[in-house]
């Protein structure tokens, strides 16, 4: 008799296909909904978020973003195809990237937003835009702004990418020529992007940001319709991280910045929060298929792979807990691994813990960001999706 169920989610662990991951409907809509609140508290309602489809292109997810007036934030011309798909309108898209493709003049053309990354490509736009007088009225161009964030916020930036490869310098004056272009064309610049990679997260970065915004207003004489802040947030729903910002932290600091050159009832704020959103909203289940013991070493191989919870292979320990809950021994050492022919495919080693058992299921949690979107079929076929609707009360599985 299995005594504990699928973390309330209705059915027993046992009858999952494995390995799979599992959606919480409920834990992603809190998750957006912390966000929301966060920031309508701090900057009023006019505000726009924008799904990053990169961090998690999963159908589900994007409807469930949807069906909350969320936009969807696409990287390039395969995103914003499967974006078409979800919103049914080009309008409803945020194009950011450093190669858009064909699909910029679609999505300028039916007024979604482009976030132009470089000199070449505010070419075609000008151009495009210069060939269909129809669509003027409709164009919404922003500009993504490169500076040199890592000077101000000293070891917060990755020293591998301190000078960032994204947008226009500030610098150099490319930034400067855009503008410029944009005048010079008779296109009106309505918004600035101003997303950033850190390793910090701290709510110091997004200050640093929000000032240049107002900077860049002052500086070039700038009206602007929407500030389009990116993401890279920590937390999402109940994630608390000790030591981290706070989504009302990084709320009251954006907007508090920004506050003092815009007014909220005139400016748009864009938000496109990734991992903040999507992280903790799945998990990963995977059973035990054999065990073995190599030189007083237990050998536990899984019916997943580290790839399905860690493509990249980084060095880290992932938290786990057992679906069943049961007396357990203690074992001397186990490494527990992935089921590819792969020597590195290793969740994680174990000293003196509780022992694992051939056909139990282990559960990953935090699994939803940058995952499911690198999934292949190199060895094994990607997991099964179910997800779990809090108001029906169904975990079905999800056939795209």
């Amino acid at each position: 008799m299995i005594q504990k169920k699928l973390d309330g989610f209705g059915i027993a662990w046992e009858e999952l296909k494995t390995p799979c991951y599992v959606i919480d409907q409920k834990e992603f809509y809190e998750n957006c909904q912390r966000i929301m609140t966060a920031f309508k508290n701090e900057w009023g309602s006019n505000m726009e978020y924008g799904y990053s489809i990169k961090t998690n292109h999963h159908e589900a997810l994007m409807q469930m973003a949807r069906k909350m007036g969320w936009k969807m934030e696409a990287v390039s011309e395969d995103e914003v195809r499967h974006a078409g798909k979800i919103s049914h309108s080009y309008r409803d898209i945020i194009y950011n990237g450093p190669v858009k493709g064909e699909s910029i003049y679609s999505v300028c053309k039916e007024g979604g937003i482009v976030n132009v990354d470089n000199l070449e490509e505010l070419d075609c736009i000008c151009e495009f835009l210069s060939n269909n007088k129809g669509t003027d009225s409709r164009q919404q161009i922003g500009l993504r702004v490169n500076f040199d964030i890592a000077s101000r916020c000293q070891g917060e930036i990755d020293p591998e990418i301190e000078t960032g490869r994204f947008g226009l310098s500030y610098e150099n004056g490319d930034l400067e020529k855009a503008i410029s272009i944009l005048r010079n064309n008779g296109i009106a610049l309505q918004g600035l992007h101003m997303h950033t990679s850190t390793i910090s997260r701290s709510a110091n970065i997004f200050k640093e940001l929000a000032a240049m915004v107002c900077n860049l207003k002052k500086e070039y004489g700038l009206n602007l319709k929407y500030i389009d802040m990116g993401g890279g947030f920590f937390g999402g729903g109940k994630q608390v991280l000790p030591g981290r910002a706070s989504m009302e932290e990084y709320a009251q600091t954006i907007c508090s910045t920004l506050k003092e050159c815009f007014e909220p009832e005139q400016t748009k704020l864009l938000l496109e929060p990734g991992a903040s959103v999507i992280a903790t909203a799945v998990r990963y289940y995977t059973r035990v298929c054999n065990i073995r013991e190599i030189r007083g070493t237990k050998i536990i191989t899984l019916d997943g792979t580290l790839l399905h919870i860690n493509p990249f292979m980084a060095k880290r320990n992932p938290a786990y807990e057992f679906c069943e809950e049961k007396e357990r021994k203690k074992c001397g050492k186990q490494i527990v691994c992935g089921c590819t022919c792969m020597e590195k495919d290793r969740f994680f080693e174990l000293e003196n813990a509780d022992k694992l058992d051939t056909g139990e299921c282990l559960c990953f949690k935090n699994t939803g960001a940058y995952t499911m979107a690198f999934n292949s079929s190199f060895i094994i076929k990607p997991p099964v999706v179910y997800v779990w609707n809090n108001e029906s009360g169904n975990l079905l599985e999800w056939k795209e």
